[in-house]
């Protein structure tokens, strides 16, 4: 259990509000946490893979490692966990009906009649795509089953989208949201309808007193987000705010998890004539994975101005990652730090309680892969 606050002052804290936004009404709790339970330094090992890759994102699909690649001729790799071995690819370059162009998964597998389907977004053609897992391993001109066009609305400020059913999508926005949505009462997360193209926002939150300019609130509520199929809840790691939200978009419910010197909003400001991101802009949340038990997220406090000092060699010192587990109820479960002040894309084997990831920082240009072992995670679900 996390070591909350005491429960008088948690009473105080721990409250519920409703929003009516435009679309439907919105249920707000917060839950502040005092710490993690568990708390370790983690070291990473090596991971061996003898093909070529540029991974822009890797993910988990039972045994499989999927890993989504924008250089490459193909598009999306199979490998088997137990030996990274590679299996399949798929996702030839081009306009054909089995070719792709900038494919882009976001993490989404479904089950049906004993096959398994993986939705992807396609940004230069604005589409969606289900498509068999099955059909991709063994045949590389396997079509996609369902084909979508995502409304012009959506289209260019689409940050993650996920499938609540076969024509209903809901995801997260990013950029310039009010000028391309033509909506000036666009939000932080969509509910889109593909039968009659409708689209139902989520407001924004947490509010601020501080008016930002309107094209950068899209920016200032940007979120990295996780999806839970079987709830249908988003977990959204926020990156200028220090805080997660688990959110129910089709029941307007969300659940603010903040530790207790956050619990206040501490305000952010985008202000800056010349820059769409101030330099000294503090960020939070980089990334996020989760299964049905646990919300992951990487996590570390920098700005865009240490980043370059650090890149360009001007500092030695920057935070490394740490990771964050909570679980759907938006309990704290553990924290580590990571060797390793830059992670990309992720992913967690709840079977041997393993973390793999792309490297942000690789010692050697075939350090594609690292892993971490999570042993007081294994020992917390062993009792």
């Amino acid at each position: 259990m996390s070591k909350f606050i005491n429960t008088r002052t948690a009473a105080l804290l721990i409250f519920t509000f409703t929003i009516y936004g435009y679309g439907y009404g919105q249920t707000r709790d917060i839950k502040p946490y005092n710490s993690f339970p568990k708390n370790e330094s983690l070291k990473h090992s090596k991971i061996q893979i003898n093909e070529v890759l540029y991974p822009e994102s890797i993910h988990l699909i039972g045994d499989l490692v999927v890993i989504m690649d924008q250089k490459s001729d193909y598009a999306v790799h199979f490998f088997k966990l137990s030996d990274w071995s590679l299996i399949a690819q798929y996702g030839t370059r081009g306009d054909g009906p089995a070719e792709v162009q900038t494919l882009k998964f976001h993490g989404q597998s479904v089950k049906e009649n004993n096959e398994t389907y993986l939705w992807f977004s396609d940004f230069k053609t604005f589409q969606l795509k289900k498509i068999s897992l099955s059909g991709m391993i063994s045949n590389i001109d396997t079509e996609p089953v369902i084909t979508y066009k995502l409304p012009p609305e959506l289209a260019m400020i689409y940050k993650d989208i996920y499938a609540i059913s076969k024509t209903e999508f809901i995801g997260t926005v990013e950029g310039d949201v009010i000028a391309y949505s033509g909506d000036p009462k666009a939000g932080r997360f969509f509910h889109l309808n593909i039968n009659d193209k409708s689209i139902k926002w989520i407001p924004n939150f947490p509010e601020q007193k501080l008016q930002e300019p309107k094209d950068k609130l899209g920016y200032l509520y940007s979120s990295k987000t996780t999806f839970n199929n079987n709830t249908h809840q988003i977990a959204s790691g926020m990156s200028y705010f220090d805080r997660i939200d688990i959110v129910d978009v089709m029941k307007g419910k969300a659940l603010t998890v903040v530790q207790e010197d956050n619990v206040i909003v501490r305000e952010v400001d985008l202000r800056h004539p010349s820059t769409l991101i101030p330099p000294d802009t503090k960020h939070y949340y980089k990334l996020g994975y989760s299964t049905d038990r646990f919300v992951y997220f990487l996590y570390s406090v920098t700005t865009p101005q240490q980043g370059s000092d650090f890149w360009n060699g001007l500092i030695s010192n920057y935070p490394n990652i740490q990771l964050h587990v909570f679980d759907w109820q938006g309990n704290a479960v553990y924290q580590a730090e990571f060797d390793k002040p830059s992670l990309g894309s992720f992913f967690v084997d709840e079977k041997t309680w393993k973390l793999y990831a792309i490297d942000g920082y690789p010692e050697n240009e075939d350090d594609m892969i690292i892993s971490y072992s999570l042993p007081n995670l294994l020992i917390e679900k062993g009792k």
